[in-house]
């Protein structure tokens, strides 16, 4: 039902001309690209896995940009802090986690370059050394704080692109 209730959506936005950011594929890197990895043996890479998350959501952007909806793609974040509080069975360490979500926003951007979407990068400006979000730039060590806000209305400037 989320591609319907997206298209209701879009639906309202064309009519007033705003800007849809899509920010999609932090809890595929945080649980579920690692979970499917394990729970096929191995025998799914992550990398297989990342790559046909993006071609998922690549065909929702697609349609949307056919239907000359004004659309940017947010990067999701790096790594979070926050450990294994639904008890999957197969969690990846911090490195792994990183990893993932590191290869994660470069395929994305890649993507989103090679079908002339509208990328922002905010992995870049707020990762840390290893790979994981600054604390700085979160409330509860996954999602952003009113500090990425700042980021992202910068680069919209910088890209000649409006904000109310």
């Amino acid at each position: 039902m989320s591609n319907s209730r997206l298209l209701r959506l879009v639906e309202r936005i064309q009519k007033r001309k705003d800007i849809l950011v899509l920010v999609f594929g932090e809890i595929d890197c945080r649980i579920h690209i690692y979970y499917q990895h394990m729970k096929r043996q191995r025998a799914v890479s992550t990398s297989y896995l990342i790559e046909e998350t993006i071609e998922n959501y690549g065909r929702v952007l697609n349609q949307l940009k056919g239907m000359g909806v004004n659309l940017i793609v947010h990067g999701i974040t790096p790594a979070a802090w926050e450990e294994n509080i639904y008890n999957y069975p197969y969690y990846g360490s911090r490195a792994v986690r990183a990893g993932i979500s590191k290869e994660f926003n470069e395929k994305l951007k890649a993507y989103c370059e090679a079908n002339d979407l509208r990328y922002f990068d905010i992995y870049s400006r707020v990762v840390d050394q290893d790979g994981m979000i600054q604390r700085g730039f979160s409330y509860d060590g996954v999602h952003l704080n009113d500090k990425a806000i700042d980021l992202f209305k910068e680069w919209m400037r910088s890209h000649g692109i409006q904000s109310d």
